[in-house]
This record gives structure tokens, C-alpha cells and sequence, in this order.
């Protein structure tokens, strides 16, 4: 049986007949309609929710696209709803325990990565440090390595080409001429 909200809902109207319609399905069709069933429930927490979309995943090799299909739902919710697995058992009770049960937040914190980054991200969540739009912010990156800047010299009529790195990103047309200079200066000295 299924569509049990929509027989909760005929007998609050006060319906004698329901709409129905009479499939004949085996025990894995019944199993399959039963659980898309429950993921439409809306007392599902993210969790329940997530754990459901993986089993339809799996265990009846649903796509994304066909996930969405069959809940309703689009398609970058029910990838985004996956995700939440990825959120190791420790971790998930700590957002119970924090009371943090927002999908959009748990998404954030299961995108942040290792399992030290959830940590930290539910942190500073439940200390209302940050809130999901913050998460979702993608971090600055560091500085890395200065950029070098690098003098090509390439004529077709001479044998060689020359190349002249400096440890600095800019440079002027002087400072090349000095590199030069203290260059051929130190080729002679030899």
C-alpha cells in the first residue's frame, strides 16, 4: 500500500473513496515504492532524508535525474542531499547534539572535506561564529610563491636566445640593462 498521506488526507476531507490505482508489483517494486514513499515524507530529518536517496541510489541504481524524477525534487537537491553522507557517524553526533539539522548547513559542513574540517566548520557553527552563508564562502587563498619575472630576448638572426629570471615580479627596463651589464661584466672578469 502506498499513499498514506494521500489517505490521511481523503479521511481529514471527510472522503468515502479515494483515488486509486491497483498495481500487481513484487516484493523489490513494493520495497522500491515504499522508500521513495518515505523520502517524501516531510518529518524526515536531513539524515533520514540522505540515507534514503543513497539506498535508492544503490540498491536500485537510481541516477541523480532519476532520484529527482521520482521525489520531485531537483536535481542539484538531491546531489546536494547526498552529499550528507559523507558526514562520518562522530560527526553527525555532534550536529545532533548541537542541534544543528539544517540541510543547507549540514551540506556546508560535509563539503568541508576531511573529517577535522567538519569538525571545525560544526564548530563554529554551533558557537554562532558563522553562519551557512559564511560556510559557503570559499576560503582566500594564500599567497604563494612570488611570481618571477622572466626577459625573453629571441632574435632570429643571432645563434642564442636569452632568458633572464629575476626573483621579483617586476622589473624595469633599467634594471634589466644593470642584470646585463653586471653580466657580461662577470663573463670578461673570467
Amino acid at each position: 500500500i502506498s499513499g498514506e498521506r494521500r489517505y490521511r488526507a481523503a479521511l481529514l476531507a471527510g472522503l468515502d473513496e479515494i483515488p486509486a490505482i491497483e498495481l500487481d508489483v513484487d516484493d523489490q517494486e513494493t520495497l522500491e515504492i515504499a522508500l521513495i514513499e518515505n523520502i517524501q515524507r516531510k518529518d524526515l530529518t536531513p539524515f533520514e532524508e540522505a540515507e534514503g536517496l543513497l539506498m535508492l541510489q544503490q540498491r536500485f541504481s537510481y541516477t541523480h535525474d532519476r532520484i529527482s524524477q521520482v521525489i520531485g525534487k531537483s536535481r542539484t537537491t538531491v546531489t546536494e542531499t547526498l552529499l550528507i553522507n559523507d558526514i562520518p557517524d562522530r560527526i553527525r553526533a555532534m550536529c545532533r547534539e548541537a542541534g544543528i539539522s539544517n540541510k543547507s548547513i549540514l551540506v556546508q559542513i560535509a563539503r568541508a572535506g576531511n573529517e577535522q574540517a567538519m569538525e571545525h566548520a560544526l564548530r563554529r557553527v554551533a558557537a554562532g561564529e558563522v553562519s551557512r552563508d559564511d560556510l559557503r564562502k570559499k576560503p582566500e587563498k594564500k599567497a604563494g610563491r612570488p611570481k618571477h619575472f622572466t626577459f625573453h630576448f629571441k632574435d632570429k638572426s643571432l645563434p642564442f636566445t636569452l632568458n633572464l629570471a629575476f626573483r621579483k615580479a617586476k622589473v624595469e627596463k633599467g634594471e634589466i640593462i644593470d642584470a646585463l651589464r653586471e653580466l657580461l661584466r662577470r663573463l670578461e672578469a673570467k
